[in-house]
């Protein structure tokens, strides 16, 4: 399957949605101005694509559910704004451009991520046709809670900073400052399609492992990625003085690991047929990306 394809795509239909959903343009605020500047800042998609993707392996059609995948992604660029302010990573680069604070202060960054995420909030409570209300608010409930994990995650990691953190404490942290939204897009889609409980067992032990892959893989081009390619400044993880995977093991043994969590994510989805093959393709392409 050809992943990079398909996460296009989904990228074209979602700008679309993303362009409805968020303020008018038209306005002066730079509220808004900076909302949107930071959405619509490159990326690759890879949460409501996900979101898209578990979708149509349980046997339904995304489109209808595009204001979900908008929210998530909302959610994702709102964790973006934040982490990257002074008091978090302190990065000025973001996806090859100048971050939000840089642009357009702290004080208005800090307000277009609250404003972001407030607004996925409201997106998620919206009631969508020919889906039982019911599914609507466990798919709401899930993509909120896997938000509030996230930042929890978040704060681990600054908790656990200057200490000693050992390798099953950092797959913590990973697997809630990052695995987390992974989680809450792929049980979001399980809830609106009706899915059982083994399924979204299977996809959330498809999700730990998945994100663990990405974030290790996060790690590793931090170290060796090249910035033009990478659209961020690279050495920040040690500039920060923060434990990683490749700080404790090295990125050969890191590189191991990913790929070892990439198989695990593949065979969380050993009893699903066909239909989820483009879920299989996820693993290998997270930890082989360049950016």
């Amino acid at each position: 399957m050809n992943l990079t394809a398909y996460l296009e795509q989904i990228a074209g239909e979602l700008q679309q949605e993303l362009a409805c959903l968020l303020p008018d343009t038209n306005t002066d605020s730079p509220l808004t101005a900076a909302m949107r500047y930071s959405v619509f800042n490159g990326g690759k998609r890879l949460r409501p694509a996900l979101f898209c993707s578990t979708v149509t392996a349980l046997g339904s059609d995304y489109h209808p559910l595009l204001p979900y995948a908008a929210a998530i992604e909302m959610i994702h660029c709102y964790s973006l704004i934040h982490d990257d302010l002074p008091a978090m990573d302190n990065d000025d680069l973001r996806r090859g451009q100048p971050t939000c604070h840089i642009v357009y202060g702290e004080d208005m960054a800090i307000l277009a991520g609250d404003a972001l995420l407030t607004l996925a909030a409201e997106i998620l409570s919206r009631p969508l046709a020919d889906i039982p209300a019911d599914r609507q608010l466990a798919a709401a409930k899930e993509i909120m809670s896997g938000a509030g994990d996230m930042v929890k995650g978040q704060a681990l990691e600054i908790a656990a900073a200057n200490k000693n953190i050992n390798i099953d404490l950092l797959t913590k942290i990973y697997r809630g400052k990052t695995a987390a939204l992974f989680q809450a897009a792929a049980l979001g889609a399980a809830c609106l399609t009706g899915a059982t409980a083994k399924q979204k067992e299977e996809l959330t032990n498809y999700c730990l492992e998945l994100g663990l892959a990405f974030q290790i893989t996060d790690d590793i081009l931090d170290i060796k990625g090249d910035e033009k390619v990478v659209g961020k400044r690279v050495g920040s993880d040690l500039k920060n003085d923060k434990l990683t995977f490749v700080s404790i093991m090295g990125c050969d043994a890191a590189a191991i690991e990913a790929a070892n969590a990439a198989k695990r994510a593949v065979a969380s989805l050993a009893s699903w047929g066909k239909e989820a093959d483009i879920l299989r393709a996820y693993p290998d392409f997270f930890v082989h990306r360049d950016h």
